[in-house]
This record gives structure tokens, C-alpha cells and sequence, in this order.
């Protein structure tokens, strides 16, 4: 029990460092036919795919499709 309270406890302290550190994602470039204002949400959605965080990139997208949503 002590061990766990413990490693509660690291966590506790360790999260808001890990929040506020800054993606560490890469650089892609992909050209889309989108709004040209959702280009770097667009290749930042593609990256979190690239490196596994995939509700994170479904998140990026359902944002990308309220801001410019496709033509009917």
C-alpha cells in the first residue's frame, strides 16, 4: 500500500510538467484541398497518426471538419 501511495504521489507531481511540455512530433507538410487556415492543424493531426496518439489525431480532425467543414 505504502508503494502505491507513493507512485500516486510521483505522478501527482510529475503530470504538470508533462503538460506543459511541448509536442515533440516531427514536421510533416501534406498538401490538402481544405481551407488553406487549417493547414497546420491538418499536418499536426497527421502527425499524432504518425506517432500512434490517434485520439488525439481524431480529435485534431472533428475540429478541422467544424472549422471548414466539406462542401455539401
Amino acid at each position: 500500500m505504502r508503494f502505491r501511495s507513493a507512485l500516486l504521489v510521483t505522478f501527482a507531481s510529475v503530470l504538470p510538467a508533462l503538460a506543459q511540455t511541448p509536442e515533440r512530433l516531427g514536421t510533416v507538410s501534406f498538401p490538402v484541398s481544405c481551407a488553406a487556415s487549417q493547414q497546420a492543424a491538418i499536418n499536426r493531426g497527421i502527425a499524432l497518426v504518425h506517432d500512434f496518439w490517434y485520439e488525439e489525431a481524431q480529435r485534431q480532425f472533428e475540429q478541422i471538419l467544424k472549422a471548414d467543414p466539406p462542401a455539401p
